[in-house]
């Protein structure tokens, strides 16, 4: 996903920052490019797309893992870094 694709799907304008990790997603068998974000102006996310889009929200780490138990490693590890900022 771009910068733009983020913008169209979510509403949310991002600065995109490091690469945190790559992998073949185990549920799609799709390779995927996990890379870290910020919003840059408001952090309002909606579904804009949606049908591409299910859901768009800001979640805490622990809500994040409840729904994503299988989180990338290296994206587990750079949150829980910046959870206790």
């Amino acid at each position: 996903m771009t910068v733009s694709e983020v913008l169209e799907e979510t509403g949310c304008a991002v600065l995109p920052g490091q690469i945190l990790g790559r992998r073949v997603h185990p549920a799609t068998g799709r390779d995927v490019t996990y890379v870290a974000a910020v919003p840059r102006g408001g952090t309002d996310a909606t579904a804009a797309a949606p049908g591409e889009v299910a859901e768009a929200r800001w979640l805490t780490l622990v809500e994040a893992l409840s729904l994503m138990p299988d989180m990338h490693e290296p994206v587990r590890a750079y949150l829980a870094a910046r959870a206790d900022r």
